[in-house]
């Protein structure tokens, strides 16, 4: 939104938030919101998509805080959306002491450390509770949703190209086979929250490639894909059939997994637009709520170019709810 926004002429209003912005400067907290009421000429949605794309430029920080859902005082205060604990303890009060935070518990603010002159109020804390951003709020935003992604997804790009190097020069057989699962490994086990917890586990009537157990309450996509995921390899020059498609979500619904992983070299048959082949099937099992999501060697490039895999993964998962 940001970048579509800048080349269609927002260069001003973009200017207009990096001035308000300013008359925040060196403020220990700051709500989004507050930036919001600043400017009643702007949308808020565009006033908040400005604001996190700054953040990803550096201009400014994210802060989340989490407060007691009794007694509404600020526990603790963390950088990473992904470092939130299970537990956290309110010294404050004696209702809860101990309490597992929700996404309702957390709120968002920023503080503002750029090349701008920090004025004399730098010691004021703005009171959030009159102008505050919940997290479940902010996930509306596009660009809050792509920030978070790049926050729980890196990689060192140079180790995965070498790994698609191996997916791409692989000749036999076992090559293949064991070049795209330490691909597919790799990936996996650098989403965080996500751990690996089988490889080449073999069951009565199938065997999976990998198995990861995702372990994310405040990421609202990857928390919607369930507690375990598996992911099947497919290092093949052919597209994958109807049939490979059909064993994989038959055994993912006999299993009752919400979401598999398909990472295929070649992709798959049919078009998604028409619902044929092993397109028709996603759509078919699907219905039957067991979502297989389809990465290609396409996607895979694109991510060696720096796109997160979640964006990848989000993309793919809104073509299956909408085909």
């Amino acid at each position: 939104m940001f970048y579509r926004s800048e080349s269609s002429g927002y260069n001003g209003s973009i200017d207009l938030v990096k001035e308000t912005l300013n008359k925040f400067a060196g403020l220990k907290r700051v709500s989004p919101l507050l930036i919001s009421k600043e400017l009643p000429e702007m949308s808020e949605e565009d006033i908040l998509s400005i604001i996190f794309q700054l953040s990803k430029e550096k201009y400014l920080n994210i802060n989340y805080e989490i407060t007691c859902p009794e007694c509404s005082s600020d526990v603790i205060t963390l950088s990473s959306l992904k470092d939130i604990p299970d537990k956290v303890i309110c010294e404050i009060c004696d209702i809860c002491n101990e309490f597992i935070p929700t996404s309702s518990d957390i709120w968002i603010t920023i503080t503002i450390e750029n090349e701008i002159q920090v004025q004399d109020v730098k010691d004021q804390v703005i009171d959030k509770n009159t102008t505050n951003l919940n997290l479940n709020d902010a996930f509306n935003n596009i660009e809050f949703s792509s920030l978070v992604d790049d926050e729980f997804f890196i990689i060192d790009i140079d180790k995965f190209n070498l790994l698609l190097l191996d997916v791409i020069n692989a000749n036999t057989n076992d090559e293949k086979k064991n070049s795209m699962e330490n691909l597919g490994e790799y990936l996996f086990t650098n989403i965080a929250n996500f751990e690996i917890v089988e490889r080449n586990k073999r069951t009565p009537t199938s065997e999976l490639d990998i198995v990861s157990e995702n372990n994310n309450a405040f990421h609202p996509f990857l928390t919607s894909l369930g507690l375990l995921i598996p992911i099947e390899c497919k290092n093949w020059k052919s597209a994958i059939g109807a049939s490979e498609i059909r064993d994989f979500g038959a055994d993912m619904v006999n299993r009752k997994f919400q979401t598999g992983i398909l990472i295929s070299k070649s992709g798959i048959t049919g078009e998604r637009k028409f619902k044929t082949d092993a397109q028709g099937e996603l759509v078919n099992f699907f219905k039957q709520n067991a979502k297989i999501l389809v990465l290609t060697l396409e996607d895979l490039y694109q991510i060696s170019d720096g796109i997160s895999l979640l964006t990848i993964l989000r993309k793919r998962n809104r073509e299956l709810h909408l085909s």
